[in-house]
């Protein structure tokens, strides 16, 4: 699904460059696409007091730029992470059963992001954003302890607080800092101790979408005294041609939330990304 995905992505971003082969003054519109190795530490203590790592390139970052009067951003971000505490074991049911071994958690991190922001001070070299983030972080968390396992889940909708710096260093060489916090989210996270009665009402109709929702029905508004989560990226451009950058970036994100109670998420990546002007 994920080859199906990128081959469509290279084909729309071909069939662009033919569409809009003429050139123009100002590219309004930018596409970006990034890849790479990432790395999480995760404490979660709902379900266990370790602190369980990985490093994954199950990963991939898609951004689109309008920029005209106002400057609009939509993100959206995958990772697939596997992290455990110790590497895998083996175990015995019983004392005469045969002999199993343990499989690694099963991580999924996606985030939905919109920008409206506006350029606040421009120079020849750098150009300084201020706006609003519509931030959307959604974690499915699987975890396996020997013979059984237990899901957990963190979702978080807010409005944060962003900004970002370009610099140009010359015409070939192009630098872009942005960071985001949010002031306020509706967040849902597993009840204590995993599973309690309103969990297992939630998964009753067995139908993915309704479980989803009822799980955030279950969520609060939560503003800095209980969520505080931080996130920030660091680009390098290199310009090709007017219509196509490449560079590297560096992303890293924080989470912590003591509701119910303590959660601390670590996510780092170094990401190759292609971008694409029209």
């Amino acid at each position: 699904m994920i080859k199906r995905f990128v081959f469509t992505l290279v084909f729309v971003l071909l069939i662009s460059g033919v569409l809009f082969s003429q050139d123009s003054i100002k590219r309004k519109n930018s596409i970006q696409v990034g890849y790479g190795l990432h790395h999480l530490a995760s404490q979660d203590l709902i379900f266990s007091p370790f602190i369980l790592k990985d490093f994954t390139p199950v990963n991939f970052g898609i951004v689109y730029k309008h920029e005209d009067r106002f400057l609009h951003v939509a993100e959206v971000y995958f990772n697939s992470y596997n992290p455990v505490y110790i590497n895998t074991f083996e175990y015995y049911t019983v004392p005469d059963s045969g002999k199993l071994e343990t499989i690694k958690n099963d991580f999924t991190h996606v985030n939905l992001n919109y920008v409206f922001a506006k350029k606040i001070k421009s120079a020849q070299q750098y150009s300084w954003y201020l706006g609003i983030m519509s931030e959307n972080t959604i974690h499915s968390q699987y975890y396996y302890s020997g013979y059984f396992s237990t899901f957990g889940y963190f979702a978080s909708f807010g409005l944060s607080a962003w900004s970002q710096l370009e610099y140009r260093l010359n015409d070939k060489h192009v630098f872009n800092v942005a960071a985001h916090f949010p002031l306020t989210a509706w967040v849902a996270r597993s009840p204590y101790l995993a599973n309690d009665d309103e969990f297992i009402q939630n998964i009753s109709s067995h139908n993915g979408l309704r479980t989803f929702f009822a799980y955030l029905e279950d969520g609060s508004l939560q503003t800095l005294n209980t969520l505080q989560q931080f996130d920030f990226k660091l680009h390098y451009n290199y310009v090709l041609s007017e219509r196509w950058y490449v560079g590297t970036a560096y992303q890293f994100s924080f989470i912590h939330n003591n509701k119910p109670l303590n959660l601390i998420n670590y996510q780092n990546g170094i990401n190759i990304n292609s971008t694409f002007h029209f």
